[in-house]
């Protein structure tokens, strides 16, 4: 992720199906900060999530449909057409028994893709602890933080459901109703998620200089004295 103000940073999300609980760690490099909070799932029960789900069944159910109607005409290489949301084609390209390709396009334009490569069989085997533990030292949960420095937002700016709270509600429901959701449709959920996650960041706590032993920084200076227009730059180290 990039931000204007902010500079480049990494966010990573870790869900834990078994705890019900998502972890996420974001570092802002170019601030030299760092912060991981933790979120519970999402209450399948409230009825804006009650409606949610009825729209991905839905989804689910166009999914299904266009699968087994590929099974009886075929294995042969074939491009499946999705209406993901009423803006998103959801295009995924088959090749024998196989998903090579996911794309998702406005109209004509495509505006992600993710290509998929090697098998299950490659994969290597890590333990729980490493795929489901907490990504950072610390992880609170996000409502026992006061000021956090970034948040993430399940929730889109426009109020409409992200692909991550998408993701989170199919996991929510499954551990409550036992409803089993299709595989593919997990990963046609999580591949939408980069990219579309929501993300408010606040500006960094001020440094306390009486806790520095060494300070030091560079600086690029513009003056306009009676239009003329002066630049200096240099670095300044202190001990």
């Amino acid at each position: 992720a990039r931000s204007p103000r902010f500079g480049g940073g990494d966010i990573t999300v870790v869900i834990n199906p078994e705890q019900k609980v998502m972890h996420s760690l974001f570092r802002l490099q170019d601030a030299h900060e760092a912060e991981c909070m933790s979120y519970v799932f999402p209450d399948v029960t409230q009825a804006e999530n009650v409606r949610r789900l009825k729209r991905l069944r839905w989804r689910r159910q166009k999914v299904d449909e266009l699968m087994e109607e590929w099974k009886k005409t075929g294995s042969g290489p074939r491009t499946l057409h999705v209406q993901w949301t009423p803006k998103v084609m959801l295009d995924i390209v088959l090749e024998g028994t196989a998903v090579q390709q996911v794309k998702l396009r406005h109209g004509e334009v495509v505006f992600k893709t993710v290509t998929f490569s090697g098998g299950s069989d490659e994969m290597q085997e890590l333990p729980h602890s490493q795929v489901f533990g907490l990504p950072g030292e610390k992880c609170p949960f996000a409502k026992d933080v006061k000021d956090p420095m970034v948040r993430l937002k399940q929730k889109a700016p426009h109020q409409r459901s992200s692909a991550l709270h998408d993701f989170l509600l199919m996991l929510a429901d499954s551990e409550v109703s036992g409803e089993s959701w299709p595989e593919l449709f997990y990963v046609l959920n999580a591949v939408t998620i980069p990219g579309d996650v929501a993300v408010l960041i606040s500006d960094p706590e001020p440094p306390d200089f009486n806790s520095l032993d060494v300070l030091a920084f560079e600086y690029q200076s513009t003056v306009v004295v009676k239009g003329v227009r002066h630049q200096s730059q240099g670095s300044i180290w202190a001990n």
